[in-house]
Formats: C-alpha cells, sequence, structure tokens
C-alpha cells in the first residue's frame, strides 16, 4: 500500500468517527431535550436522583453546543435574507460574555442568600435549559426574526435601536403571545433548576435575584455594557486579523 493510500484510508476513517460522533451527540441530545419535555421543572432534581450524569459540566456543554448548532442551522435562510452585519467574532464574543455574566450573577445571588450550590452546576443547567429552549423559541419567534436580525436583540449599549415600524401587526402580536409563553416557562423550569441545585427555596432565590441580580445588572445595562461592547468589537476586529 502506498503512503498515498495509506493517507487517504486514515482521512476515511477520521472522517466516519467523526460523523458516528456527531450523530451520537446529537441522538444524546435528542434523549435529554425529550426527558426535558417530559419532566419540565422537576428534570433536575428527577436527573439527580436517578441519572447524575445528565447534570455534569461535559454533557451540559454537548447539549449547550448542540442547541446552538441546531439553532445555527435553523437561522440559515433568515442569515442569506439579512447578511450578517455583526462580525462573526465579535457576535461570539458577547454571546459569550453575556451568558458568563447571567450564570455569574445568578449564582452569587443565590450564594449571598445562603445557597449550597456550587457555580459549575449553576452553569450546567443553564447550558442544558439554552440547549434545549433555543431552537424551540427560534422556531417559535421565526416570523419575527424573518423581519429583523436576530443580532439586533444581542447588541448590548445600542444606541439606535432596530425601526419596527414595518414590522406586520400580526407578527408583533404573535411575537408577545410568544414572550408571554415563554416568560412562565423560563420562571417555572429555570428558576426551580437553580433552586434545587443551590438547594434554596424559590421565593428566597427569586428575592435574591431582586436584591442582587437587578440591580447589579441595571448598572452593568446603564454604565458597563457600552464599554464592554467596544472593547469586544476592538477585540474581535483584531482575531479577525489574526486569523
Amino acid at each position: 500500500m502506498t503512503e498515498e493510500e495509506t493517507n487517504d484510508n486514515i482521512d476515511r476513517a477520521l472522517s466516519s468517527i467523526s460523523a458516528s460522533s456527531i450523530l451520537d451527540g446529537f441522538s444524546k441530545y435528542r434523549q435529554i431535550w425529550m426527558r426535558v419535555l417530559r419532566e419540565r421543572g422537576r428534570f433536575v432534581s428527577t436527573e439527580m436522583d436517578s441519572n447524575p450524569s445528565a447534570i455534569t459540566c461535559n454533557s451540559a456543554i454537548s447539549v449547550f453546543l448542540y442547541g446552538v448548532a441546531l439553532s445555527f442551522l435553523l437561522y440559515l435562510p433568515l442569515i442569506t435574507k439579512h447578511g450578517l452585519a455583526l462580525d462573526k467574532f465579535f457576535f461570539l464574543l458577547q454571546f459569550i460574555y453575556l451568558q458568563c455574566l447571567l450564570v455569574i450573577l445568578v449564582y452569587l445571588s443565590s450564594k449571598i442568600f445562603r445557597g449550597q450550590g456550587t457555580l459549575k452546576l449553576t452553569a450546567s443547567v443553564y447550558m442544558i435549559f439554552v440547549g434545549v429552549i433555543s431552537p424551540l423559541i427560534l422556531i417559535l419567534a421565526y416570523p419575527l426574526f424573518f423581519y429583523i436580525p436576530a443580532e439586533v436583540f444581542l447588541y448590548i449599549g445600542s444606541q439606535n435601536p432596530y425601526e419596527i415600524l414595518h414590522v406586520p401587526q400580526w407578527v408583533m402580536i404573535w411575537s408577545l403571545a410568544v414572550l408571554l409563553l415563554m416568560l412562565p416557562v423560563a420562571f417555572i423550569v429555570l428558576l426551580r433548576w437553580i433552586a434545587d441545585v443551590n438547594e434554596i427555596g424559590r421565593g428566597r432565590l427569586i428575592l435574591s435575584m431582586i436584591v442582587v441580580y437587578l440591580p447589579i445588572m441595571l448598572v452593568h445595562d446603564v454604565y458597563v455594557a457600552p464599554y464592554v461592547s467596544k472593547g469586544l468589537r476592538i477585540f474581535g476586529e483584531i482575531l479577525g486579523q489574526l486569523v
């Protein structure tokens, strides 16, 4: 066998392993998605009793990445329609920053009010929630994203809100209905998950969010977010030149 044939065989084997891993990972993602759909608010407490491996950091990252990847595939047709006005590195850096900030503040809030969980567990249940709920929200909100690019809603510190006067009224009504549906879902499901892993009552967790999370996030959005956004954009431009 020639060296070229050997290399071809290795490449085919690696491709096969990669495809197999992706399909296997998606199968596990679908299983967790179905369990979350079935258990809803009870998912974390049930899994921690019967299947603790579902709440590990590695499995949570996997669910998160597959959820984001699936959301990206669903959004692909709208990328063609709108184009990507937001730099890809800036978008990625800002997305990571916002997610990390949210998890840290939620964990800090519960900790100050005597929560007993860990930052890793708090981040894990949050990543599972985002990985499961993101594709569903995108599908439900697809009419709105058809008219308004999704990146508009992720641009922190924006001084020029997107013009929505030309969005059809039925789209705004539908989007409001989706929002009113998702808010109680997040309240009932995610709040319970965080309360469960931090061993804190939901009432005390809500109080901690009001006393700690909301004031800090308000100060951040008004005074810090614009500067962070500018810094991330500059850093994203530097990365874009290096890659």
